[in-house]
């Protein structure tokens, strides 16, 4: 008997970039976003999503069905005069049982006052039953909302 099981991990940043005067400070704020880890199978599932911006944010994102889990530990903070800002996310997801779904979906809305430069980096950690089937993915992007472009893209 072939199990067969998917571990998804996306992570995209969006940087929103309009045309206007800029003001007078430098930098950049978050305008966005929407963090949070979901687990499906068929019809059911468990998620946990936020979209309230707070800075500094520290939570821990859990969804779990059995022995199926996914959680994601977020480190996000930023100054917006001086443009610096660290949005770290440590994912660990699980899947035991066929057919499960697991996933930690993180999209930030970044608005610069200025020429921004954006860095990507990413780690996944899973486990899966030995022997089974199972795709990864893992997507890094970075799109203009303005013309809804993508800037830079990175999957594996």
């Amino acid at each position: 008997m072939s199990i067969h099981a998917r571990i998804i991990r996306r992570s995209t940043i969006c940087v929103c970039l309009m045309a206007f005067t800029p003001p007078v400070f430098a930098g950049f704020d978050v305008t966005f976003w929407e963090l949070g880890t979901a687990v499906t199978h068929h019809a059911n599932f468990d998620f946990d999503v936020t979209d309230q911006i707070q800075n500094p944010f520290i939570y821990t994102s859990l969804s779990a069905m059995g022995q199926n889990s996914v959680s994601a530990d977020y480190d996000l903070s930023w100054l917006i005069e001086s443009g610096h800002g660290v949005f770290h996310a440590d994912v660990e997801q699980h899947i035991r049982d066929p057919e499960f779904r697991t996933q930690a979906v993180n999209v930030i809305h970044i608005l610069p006052t200025e020429p921004l430069r954006v860095t990507l980096t990413g780690l996944l950690t899973y486990a899966h039953t030995p022997g089974d089937e199972a795709s990864f993915n893992f997507n890094a992007s970075v799109r203009d909302l303005a013309t809804n472009q993508v800037v830079l893209s990175d999957q594996n």
